[in-house]
């Protein structure tokens, strides 16, 4: 295996050659068995090449394509894709949105695609039967865009980031299918909302992290689609989860004759999802109920906190239109995640 020296941090040494992290900080007999499993893994993926990375005193020393018999260490590891595979993907896209005409906002996808991988599914309690029904409901188209510029920005925002070259598995949030002039169907991208997005997932198996994910959920909230803010509620929810109460009683009841500045900070105080959107969420958003909507998105908009942050997202997402809301709360959303 080839060896490197990088004068910087494992962290800094990956980044330098355009590797993407895959784990965090393994001893050397947890990176000795990944290793030992690395052939099996990409018997049934496409390719990639695999780097660790591990300190010498103030040095990194990086391994290429590292064979289980690394020496004693604290390591980081990290991918490399091929250029070919990029080179895949970027001139196809390039060849598909400069031929797209409109882009389709789709709810789901709503049947299994080609390849979906059933067997992971096993072991699950629920039937099968209820989970992919044998004639699955087509899936909703929720906007329609043909405005140029509209599309323009949608390719940038949706092209900006990094590939990962992971075999994504999970089903979308929703898709982005670029259509022509005629209303032939060009390709399609799956919006997840962990802030990817799989450009032909069963032909490239390269999704692209995005550099701005928020960006295109407020655009698509501009466009019509409506129900983003629930997607930034529980990546927050999940960034504040040692904050956040896991277990005993919910709390103090939601404070008496309270403002919605009050209350939308008891609300983000409650646990998620059991007590944030049942039970006592209900009873924080029948209170705040009682205040014209506008007073409740001002009091969340004037550099909330992270609670606030929280109960005004959980408010928003039982609102006829999230989008007031979520232009509000863009600015410290951006900055907390």
């Amino acid at each position: 295996m080839e060896q490197i020296w990088f004068d910087g941090t494992p962290a800094e040494a990956l980044a330098a050659i355009g590797a993407v992290v895959r784990s965090g900080a393994l001893d050397a007999a947890a990176a000795r068995q990944r290793l030992a499993l690395e052939p099996q893994s990409r018997a049934v993926g496409p390719e990639l090449w695999t780097v660790a990375a591990t300190a010498v005193g103030d040095r990194t020393r990086l391994y290429w394509r590292p064979g289980p018999d690394v020496p004693d260490g604290t390591y980081l590891f990290g991918t490399v894709i091929p250029p070919e595979r990029i080179a895949a993907v970027t001139g196809w896209l390039d060849t598909a949105w400069n031929a797209a005409a409109a882009v389709h906002v789709v709810e789901g996808p709503a049947v299994v695609t080609p390849g979906f991988p059933l067997d992971d599914l096993r072991d699950l309690d629920t039937p099968l039967g209820l989970l992919f029904p044998e004639e699955p409901a087509e899936p909703a188209v929720l906007a329609v865009v043909t405005d140029p510029a509209e599309l323009a920005a949608m390719r940038l925002d949706t092209m900006t980031g990094t590939f990962t070259g992971d075999d994504c598995r999970c089903l979308a949030d929703l898709t982005l299918e670029l259509r022509d002039a005629g209303g032939h169907l060009l390709g399609a991208g799956h919006l997840h909302g962990h802030g990817s997005v799989s450009w032909e997932p069963d032909r490239f198996h390269n999704p692209g992290r995005l550099d701005d994910p928020f960006a295109v959920l407020l655009r698509l909230m501009r466009w019509g689609v409506r129900g983003q803010i629930r997607l930034w509620y529980f990546m927050l929810a999940d960034v504040m989860r040692p904050e956040l109460p896991l277990r005993g009683e919910a709390g103090s009841p939601p404070p008496t004759g309270a403002g919605p500045a009050a209350l939308l900070d008891w609300l983000g105080s409650l646990r998620v999802p059991r007590d944030s959107l049942r039970g006592a969420g209900v009873q924080g958003r029948r209170l705040l109920a009682a205040y014209p909507a506008g007073d409740v998105i001002a009091a969340a908009a004037a550099d909330p906190s992270p609670h606030r942050l929280l109960g005004a997202m959980n408010w928003a997402m039982y609102q006829p239109d999230d989008l007031p809301m979520a232009r509000a709360l863009a600015p410290a959303v951006r900055r907390l995640l």
